[in-house]
């Protein structure tokens, strides 16, 4: 099965090198992990912390999202805003198979848990712009085919496995959906203003922002590795 799902990272690619989204071992249990990068560019400079997400995940970890958030004066957060009725628009349907895919694998979708808060803004493109390269009802329907395979596996930790093993595998390139949305993301960075300012963005668009971020003169002073979700190895989920 090839798990397609690319807005659930809202990913596809992207032309800079890692940090990827990556599993990790221990034991008998696995877990998908993202990156979280604190960046400095010196004393009269805001810091700046890219903290990578997945669009489904545990609890726990938008538990820590939350957290990281509170440290922060400033988040900067991806979010296509739709157009038109809140029910009707395509993203609304998208979100919608977004909770079906979660449900499939006993995990939580990110906008019904994690609530934008008063020094959150939003820091992304237009839904028209969006639309114009990317069919958002083929990808919608192209996840929920894959929900139901995942659905089909014979364990919660099989599906996430598949899934996970999908998230991880090397993306292709694609210049919209990673470096025009992060485009968008760093012109709403501040040069003025005091405190700690959070990207919070899919975990593909971590390795650009990134990049694009030491172009400006920052420098990596931190990399933390956050579990999204974990699941027990197993052969059924390795088929």
């Amino acid at each position: 099965m090839r798990v397609l799902l690319p807005l659930v990272l809202m990913v596809l690619g992207g032309c800079a090198t890692g940090p990827w989204p990556r599993i990790e071992t221990v034991g008998a249990r696995s877990a998908l992990t993202v990156p979280w990068v604190e960046l400095s560019a010196g004393k009269d400079t805001r810091p700046v912390v890219v903290m990578g997400v997945v669009h489904v995940a545990e609890p726990a970890f938008f538990a820590e999202v939350r957290d990281a958030t509170q440290r922060c004066s400033l988040v900067l957060v991806e979010g296509v805003t739709p157009k038109g009725s809140a029910f009707e628009a395509p993203l609304a349907r998208y979100e919608r198979a977004l909770e079906e895919l979660a449900e499939a694998l006993g995990l939580v979708a990110q906008h019904r848990v994690l609530e934008p808060r008063s020094w959150w803004r939003n820091a992304d493109i237009s839904e028209d712009d969006f639309a114009r390269d990317v069919d958002i009802d083929a990808v919608t329907a192209a996840m929920r085919s894959d929900t139901a395979l995942l659905r089909a596996e014979a364990s919660l930790d099989a599906a996430r496995a598949r899934f996970v093993r999908g998230l991880v595998a090397a993306p292709s390139d694609d210049g919209f959906l990673i470096e025009t949305r992060n485009t968008a993301a760093l012109r709403a960075l501040p040069t003025d203003g005091v405190g700690r300012i959070g990207l919070v963005y899919g975990a593909h668009h971590v390795p650009d922002l990134v990049a694009r971020l030491e172009a400006r003169g920052y420098s990596v002073t931190r990399t933390k590795w956050i579990p999204v979700m974990t699941y027990a190895e197993s052969s059924s989920a390795l088929r």
